[in-house]
């Protein structure tokens, strides 16, 4: 609005109109932005509550699970020994039933695989157990075994959970438990890993690949460099004592890596890998801690 060069008392009226006109425009716009923080306000709150709310209904559900164990907790089988025995116990306070699945175990692109398989039988497949009753479970080989390669093998037990009371009003969760089973070759077979730290879309990764008959299992793994903790790296004058692993990644889970197959472990985006120091893998395996030399691959 212009309003210079109008008499006086058009002017001074069209002063008056301008300063209002500015003034609704504020007030217009202090209560636009304490609308938007209000509504910002009630969406953070309503989120809040939500989830509250959610946390507080799961808290309150009460959840339907048994509980079993078994012993021992893998088989090995063999020419010589085609058949084993295996005790599962139900721990909990309710009656369970289980049922057993045969799988044949294989890995591809670092994941695990599973396919029904016919090449073992467990019997009983089914069974009902009451508190602290004990089920035999039998595994036996109905295959020939190889004659230098390891075969693999996983037996599921899983929990049938009953039909819910017409009552009830929570939540049912069903146990499994995976047991591996291997079969020996004919021929001593044994596993034979190397590894190495290579990069893979833009990601570094702990390469693992075993070229060995035999599988391995590997607990509490951790990659470590060899370069000194104290003193800059490329210091000579730094005491060989000072020298001491620092662990660049550790992997808490049990891993499996079976006979000719690999996995890879993506390491963290903070992780220092030096190229120019020497990495090493150390893990606990069956016969003890066992440790390998760990390349770089160059980018």
């Amino acid at each position: 609005m212009q309003c210079a060069g109008l008499p006086d008392r058009a002017g001074r009226h069209c002063t008056l109109f301008e300063a209002l006109a500015r003034s609704v425009d504020v007030h217009w716009r202090l209560v636009c932005r304490r609308l938007y923080i209000s509504i910002q306000l009630i969406a953070v709150f309503r989120l809040v509550l939500l989830t509250l709310l959610a946390h507080l209904l799961c808290a309150a559900l009460p959840a339907a699970a048994g509980s079993f164990s078994i012993d021992p907790i893998r088989i090995t089988l063999s020419e010589a020994k085609p058949s084993a025995v295996m005790r599962v116990e139900n721990r909990g306070d309710a009656s369970i039933t289980v049922q057993l699945q045969v799988m044949r175990w294989s890995q591809l692109d670092s994941q695990d695989q599973l396919a029904p398989s016919r090449e073992l039988l467990a019997t009983p497949q089914i069974f009902r157990l009451k508190p602290g009753q004990v089920q035999v479970v039998r595994v036996a080989l109905l295959r020939p075994v190889e004659e230098q390669r390891e075969l693999a093998y996983r037996l599921l037990l899983d929990e049938v959970p009953p039909p819910p009371a017409a009552d009830f009003r929570g939540l049912q969760m069903a146990l499994r438990v995976s047991m591996p089973v291997f079969v020996q070759p004919k021929q001593d077979a044994n596993a034979a890993l190397t590894a190495a730290v290579i990069e893979r879309d833009g990601r570094r990764q702990l390469q693992l690949s075993n070229r060995g008959q035999a599988h391995l299992q590997m607990t509490d793994l951790r990659l470590e460099s060899l370069a000194q903790r104290f003193g800059a790296a490329g210091d000579s004058s730094a005491d060989a004592s000072s020298a001491a692993p620092r662990i660049v990644y550790q992997h808490d889970k049990t891993l499996y890596v079976l006979p000719g197959q690999q996995r890879e472990l993506i390491l963290p985006t903070n992780a220092i890998v030096p190229a120019d120091a020497g990495l090493s893998l150390r893990a606990q395996t069956p016969v003890g801690t066992q440790q390998w030399s760990v390349p770089v691959q160059s980018k």
